[in-house]
């Protein structure tokens, strides 16, 4: 039998799928900025104390991990590191610089010299939104 010349079924299927990234902008990526964002609100906090700081910054923790939480539900399980993975660990590692860069000035002596935490703040302030 020549295979070249044999008769066989075909069944073809087209899926056409499109992606739609500003949906994935505007209902993951804009919120979590603006999550993040908002923690940075303690670089312009003048005399406060470490603890009231550090209890901003961990609200904006516990708001991402439960935005996250949320995100997951909605979004396909895959077994490899996507752009929103790695987007949100981004965000968790902003947060964390941010609380450690807090309790670091202080334990220099921020809470001594108010010149050292002031310097601080205003570096913060450009560093971590250009980061």
């Amino acid at each position: 039998m020549d295979v070249s010349k044999s008769e066989f079924s075909e069944f073809v299927v087209t899926v056409e799928i499109k992606r739609r990234p500003l949906h994935f902008l505007l209902s993951i990526v804009f919120p979590m900025v603006l999550l993040v964002s908002l923690t940075w609100c303690v670089f312009w906090m003048d005399g406060e104390t470490l603890a009231n700081r550090v209890n901003i910054t961990f609200v904006g923790i516990l708001s991402v991990v439960a935005y996250y939480f949320v995100v997951l539900g909605h979004v396909p399980e895959v077994s490899y590191l996507t752009l929103i993975d790695a987007f949100v660990l981004a965000t968790f590692l902003i947060l964390a610089a941010g609380v450690t860069l807090i309790v670091v000035v202080e334990r220099i002596g921020g809470y001594k010299n108010p010149e050292i935490m002031a310097r601080a703040d205003r570096v913060c302030r450009w560093a971590f939104p250009l980061a």
